[in-house]
């Protein structure tokens, strides 16, 4: 990288073309994520039509957007040409303005023009949206020679793995492996070497169902079917892409941040993305202080207990993150149905209990070796018991009411999570002190 620097600083655009010719799409990915705006633009410039493609589809929404501002409509429409109708359509949207598609589509030929718009009708969250038009069809009565044949002539966008074979009316009927037409006799008839075509997805099925599927059945594509008639196909490509980007969402989520933020983003920009979730957290922090405040003059006799307040607090905020983790991940891999979830939070609550009596058990004797108090120890005890299960509790129950809602599981912020525990740590924590004081005679 500091040789390209070098070398664009001093205007030299040969030697920088050069350098990047030799390069890999992720390579020249690396690159433009740690270069300035103005640098960036500069190197994009100097890619070729496939490069750009290439490096756009290995980029976020957002980077994306950011350099297909620097190009034409034409350009852009000469980077689209060429491309599989799944990745026209993702570059595409990157526009984020109606105007410019259609402006880029003016200059695409009338048939790809008319394949790309019919895609964009649907959402990129269902098959639709995703899957790839082009593809080898084939009738059943046609010979394994003539379909080998037109997959050898067939463009690099196109789908070749295998072909999809469909009876007059589109109907599709079965798929041929590109490796049995290979073994196969040349004169033998497609329908006699075709399997099942199963799984098989509607342009409506949700693309988090069509990745379960991807993971369940361990295929290489799966053909999507509009009124039982062949529409397109969704490869394990894009379904590795719909893995890769609903994970990172989740992940992003479940720890309040953006998901289009990266590590080398402006620092205004980071900025704006995280201080509101902090700006959040501060007022629940305040609130954890209220409950703490309801205490203060048992604190003030017994100050001792402000010293174990935070291990209570900290062991419910880590159960109440690894319940959610467990179950957001299980949700996400359909692992868990509507009818699992009391199963589900009666498992975690038990494990939760458990771990509660052992930590607490364990924090109890530290207490006592080192402050010999048994009122400390007799309420660390029971408040981490009582802890630890209401965040296995909470942590389980939310993104599962949360899914049965429709809406993201992984949107149950440990923000809030984590507070909630704050606040039934510290209430549970100094109200058993306290009661114990009381008892005796402390207070």
């Amino acid at each position: 990288m500091p040789r390209i620097i070098y070398l664009l600083e001093r205007g030299l655009r040969k030697e920088v073309k050069a350098l990047l010719s030799k390069m890999s799409p992720s390579e020249i990915v690396h690159i433009l994520r740690r270069v300035g705006p103005e640098r960036k633009a500069k190197v994009f410039q100097l890619l070729d039509s496939k490069s750009r493609a290439d490096v756009l589809l290995l980029l976020t929404d957002e980077e994306r957007r950011e350099l297909l501002l620097t190009l034409s409509d034409r350009d852009i429409a000469d980077i689209v040409r060429h491309l599989a109708s799944d990745d026209a359509c993702r570059i595409l949207r990157s526009l984020k303005s109606e105007r410019r598609m259609d402006a880029v589509l003016s200059y695409l030929p009338e048939r790809k023009k008319r394949q790309i718009v019919k895609q964009l009708r649907y959402s990129k969250e269902v098959a639709g949206g995703i899957m790839q038009k082009e593809m080898v069809v084939a009738s059943p009565a046609e010979s394994v020679q003539n379909v080998l044949d037109r997959i050898k002539k067939a463009s690099p966008a196109t789908y070749t793995k295998e072909a999809f074979v469909v009876d007059e009316s589109g109907r599709l009927l079965g798929r041929a492996e590109l490796e049995k037409l290979i073994t196969a006799k040349p004169s033998a008839m497609i329908g006699d070497v075709m399997t099942h075509a199963k799984p098989v997805v509607s342009v409506t099925t949700d693309r988090e169902e069509v990745a379960n599927l991807f993971r369940k059945h361990r295929c290489m594509s799966i053909p999507v079917v509009e009124n039982n008639r062949l529409t397109g196909v969704v490869t394990i490509d894009e379904a590795l892409k719909i893995m890769e980007e609903e994970h990172a969402e989740d992940l992003f989520k479940m720890f309040s941040l953006e998901k289009e933020e990266r590590v080398f983003d402006p620092i205004v920009k980071a900025i704006r993305n995280r201080t509101h979730w902090l700006i959040i957290n501060l007022f629940t922090a305040f609130l954890a202080a209220s409950v703490v405040n309801l205490f203060e003059n048992v604190l003030k006799t017994f100050v001792l207990l402000a010293v174990f307040m935070p291990i209570v607090a900290g062991e419910g905020g880590n159960a109440t993150t690894q319940t959610m983790a467990i179950v957001v991940r299980s949700l996400a891999l359909g692992e868990i149905t509507p009818s699992d979830f009391f199963r589900v939070i009666k498992k975690e609550v038990v494990v939760a209990a458990i771990n509660g009596l052992v930590v607490g058990i364990i924090a109890a004797v530290f207490a006592v070796l080192w402050k010999g108090s048994m009122v400390i120890a007799i309420a660390l005890v029971l408040a981490m018991f009582i802890n630890m299960m209401v965040a296995a509790f909470a942590g389980a129950t939310i993104p599962l009411l949360l899914k049965k809602m429709g809406s993201d599981p992984a949107s149950s912020s440990t923000v809030i999570l984590t507070t909630f525990t704050d606040v039934f740590g510290f209430l549970s924590f100094l109200g058993i002190g306290a009661i114990l004081l009381k008892l005796l005679g402390a207070v």
